[in-house]
């Protein structure tokens, strides 16, 4: 059962302990602040071939929405 590997088939999956976080494209700058977007992720990853996964923090509640 699970979620299955859309690249390799496996199903053992592992979940970073950190949360990461996804930041708006600016052309090779980083920009704080200045209306740029940040969205942080939990990410999962494929025990055999470390696809990774991306799921929004906010909506998996792990984060408020205004912090």
């Amino acid at each position: 059962g699970g979620i299955k590997c859309p690249v390799c088939g496996e199903h053992l999956w592992v979940v970073n302990k950190e949360l990461m976080e996804l930041r708006s494209f600016n052309n090779g700058d980083i920009v704080l602040g200045g209306g740029s977007a940040v969205m942080p992720v939990v990410t999962l990853s494929c025990a055999k071939c470390g696809h990774t996964l991306f799921f929004n923090a906010i909506q998996l509640g792990v984060v408020e929405k205004d912090k």
